[in-house]
């Protein structure tokens, strides 16, 4: 609307972007030629994607490894548990072996001591059978004189005799009953001896028990730490092993490069069987978007609101109007910029 205004001088400006290589490897194909207009997503070159394909290949087999070692790191944990509660059945049986082994060994004790008690009876015994014998052959050798002198008759010295052998009989049964005591005593001493044996062996068994159990607690809760590595319900091996997946098909991907977007390729420095590394190799135009920069005067351009609808010619296409639309007006150019010093600026005043 209104009288036309002319601008000092218009610029066409395209957006250019680098072609660059994440993936290196040999070039299998060039599929595009120099200024070749290109959708999108159109292959620009392909590189050998075989080492890729391998990468890929592995980290697939590592994601399924770290998904069976989670599985196994469940059953070994489920195990672990398992031999806890095992073990601790195990430490109540021999808990109660051991109260009945040390309740036999009580028993045993205590018939030793009967045994030994009985023992003394059976030396009391021989003391008291000896002294008889004793005195009853001291009464004999008296009762012979007397009945040599004819002082008591012939009888009371058969009765005396008869005493003598009665008392001897005593002895000899009192010694036999003392050497059955001693006897017992030994068989008491050697089950006593049994009995405490066996109670040591069960207190080493319940022992060695409670070591196994503290193991099996240790590996039981050293799974659940295992298993317990995991960032929002998953376990961190499976995580990285899916992020290597991800990486290595990325890359894997990345040996097909094509076009950023709509354009062409200005410049390609690369052919078929070259080895392409990770650098910048062509140069890409983008058509999609062209940008117009015009210079007006000062006088004008506070007339100039974005978004105003404009008309550009130029003289390489005469009759040709291209529509536009303006987009943004920048207040400052580089004629305008001052290099930052320690002096006073010069400044030329300019009249327009």
């Amino acid at each position: 609307q209104g009288s036309p205004t002319t601008a000092g001088g218009i610029q066409l400006n395209a957006r250019v972007t680098q072609l660059a290589a994440h993936s290196f490897g040999r070039v299998t194909a060039v599929e595009v030629d120099t200024y070749q207009p290109l959708e999108k997503g159109d292959v620009i070159l392909r590189i050998d994607p075989t080492q890729y394909e391998a990468r890929v290949a592995k980290a697939e087999a590592q994601l399924v490894a770290a998904e069976n070692g989670v599985l196994q790191m469940k059953d070994a944990l489920a195990a672990a548990l398992a031999d806890v509660e095992d073990v601790k059945a195990q430490m109540e049986v021999w808990k109660s072996t051991l109260a009945a082994t040390e309740s036999n060994r009580d028993v045993a004790a205590s018939a030793l001591n009967a045994a030994v008690a009985n023992l003394d009876v059976a030396k009391a015994d021989i003391a008291r059978n000896e002294s008889n014998v004793k005195t009853a052959d001291l009464q004999i050798e008296r009762l012979r004189r007397l009945e040599k002198d004819q002082v008591i008759p012939v009888a009371e010295v058969d009765s005396a005799e008869n005493k003598v052998v009665t008392a001897k009989a005593g002895l000899v049964a009192a010694r036999a009953n003392q050497q059955r005591a001693k006897d017992d005593v030994a068989a008491k001493e050697a089950s006593l001896a049994a009995a405490k044996a066996t109670v040591q062996q069960t207190r080493d068994q319940f022992a060695s028990l409670e070591a196994k159990l503290a193991k099996a607690h240790a590996a039981a809760n050293q799974a659940k730490v295992q298993l317990e590595s995991t960032i929002d319900g998953e376990h961190t091996s499976v995580i990285t092993a899916r992020a290597q997946v991800a990486d290595a098909r990325y890359n894997l991907e990345s040996t097909v490069i094509t076009a950023p977007a709509s354009g062409y390729v200005a410049a390609l420095g690369i052919t078929e069987g070259d080895y392409l590394r990770m650098f910048e190799f062509g140069t890409f135009v983008v058509t999609e978007e062209r940008i117009a920069t015009a210079m007006f005067p000062q006088t004008v351009v506070r007339h100039i609101q974005p978004g105003q609808e404009a008309e550009i010619a130029f003289r390489a296409a005469p009759g040709v109007i291209v529509p536009a639309v303006v987009d943004a007006i920048v207040w400052g150019s580089g004629e305008a910029q001052m290099p930052s010093s320690g002096t006073m600026p010069n400044v030329n005043q300019a009249v327009a």
